[in-house]
């Protein structure tokens, strides 16, 4: 069954950019153009977790069961992943039909999904899911838009 993993990720990065990305649901759709955010962002966790410090997952309050998929050179297979936050960036170039499928089921693995697009292609964001990223000076955050 689905538990809720993060509702947020909030960290100040170390060129004082303040993050600040809420999670409402278990699957959270950040649309939008090129250069507004979202491969800066799966690029901000990546260096995080490239390091696999608890010292440094602890800062940044983040734990080790964040997965990332960031272009077709990695193998999108999501059929044993479980408990997990996955981060797919550049979902319109690397999600086939099978994995919206399984997204859009998959509520029994415990998993969470943050998934970076342009367009939105099939995947069932849940209720109030569907943002954006806001660029803001220093400040990274989502806005989320209500849904009908």
């Amino acid at each position: 069954m689905y538990n809720k993993l993060y509702d947020e990720i909030k960290f100040i990065t170390e060129d004082n950019v303040q993050v600040d990305i809420k999670l409402p649901g278990r699957v959270n759709l950040i649309k939008g153009n090129s250069a507004t955010g979202k491969t800066f962002f799966v690029d901000l966790i990546q260096k995080i977790l490239d390091v696999r410090s608890d010292y440094i997952l602890n800062k940044y309050n983040l734990r080790d069961n964040i997965k990332i998929f960031k272009d077709t050179r990695d193998n999108l297979s999501l059929n044993k992943i479980t408990n997990t936050l996955i981060i797919i960036d550049e979902a319109d170039n690397i999600v086939t039909s099978k994995i919206v499928k399984h997204i859009n089921t998959d509520v029994y693995n415990g998993n969470q999904y943050l998934i970076m697009t342009r367009a939105i292609t099939g995947l069932r964001a849940s209720q109030g899911c569907i943002g954006e990223f806001i660029r803001d000076k220093n400040k990274l955050y989502t806005k989320y838009r209500r849904q009908k």
